[in-house]
């Protein structure tokens, strides 16, 4: 059987990233790589999603990716994300109290959001979990121009979420406990992982802001 392949889609702020990887059993194995850059005034976030699918689309004209399904990555700035806990409630139960949970701490009507969550601690009598939101016009936007340039999603995480599974995925269940930090052109992530969990904090500042202020300086 051969090892099946993923492409990855990172968005980020100031750039775009494809990554495929081929996975067999514990192994993660990046076969291919291209990024694409590009700049948006701070000011301008409207055009980011539009600047964003042209740079994709440039960078899947430049390189043969043999994969157009694709798990999407998307960039801090456009994701709200919030630890909760609750009861340790049957799993079966569990659907409805997550849900419950969403619609008191997503400051959205959850029909206008795209949402979702991941179970980061369960000691048996409290469970934690993390949500995590972004407006769902914005995310439709960003498929629609992730499609223009010839991929199909087929799920989206935050970026930080996704960088954590892949941490897990080479370290393992073993690993020991690790402060993963992505500083980004808006944004910088903080992730504690541990093997079975995880916890995020979201900065709003990055690089663009380390420019401002050496501009600002001089």
């Amino acid at each position: 059987m051969r090892p099946a392949r993923v492409l990855a889609v990172d968005c980020g702020a100031a750039h775009v990233a494809c990554g495929l990887f081929k996975t067999g059993g514990a192994t993660l194995e990046l076969e291919q790589f291209a990024c694409e850059r590009f700049v948006i005034p701070p000011v301008d976030d409207a055009s980011w999603v539009d600047v964003a699918g042209q740079a994709l689309a440039t960078l899947m004209a430049r390189e043969k990716f043999p994969v157009r399904e694709c798990i999407l990555s998307v960039p801090g700035h456009m994701v709200l994300t919030k630890f909760v806990k609750t009861p340790a409630v049957k799993r079966e139960q569990r659907a409805g109290v997550v849900r419950f949970e969403a619609a008191q701490n997503i400051p959205y009507p959850l029909d206008e959001v795209s949402w979702g969550h991941v179970e980061v601690g369960d000691d048996g009598a409290e469970l934690t979990i993390m949500l995590a939101a972004a407006k769902l016009d914005g995310i439709e936007a960003l498929c629609a121009v992730v499609a223009a340039a010839g991929l199909n999603v087929t799920r989206i995480e935050p970026g930080s979420v996704a960088l954590w599974r892949s941490w897990r995925r080479i370290h393992g269940a073993a690993a020991s406990p690790a402060l993963l930090v992505d500083i980004g052109a808006r944004a910088t992530l903080g992730i504690f992982a541990v093997s079975e969990g995880l916890f995020i904090r979201t900065l709003p500042f990055g690089g663009n802001a380390l420019t401002q202020a050496l501009g600002e300086s001089l």
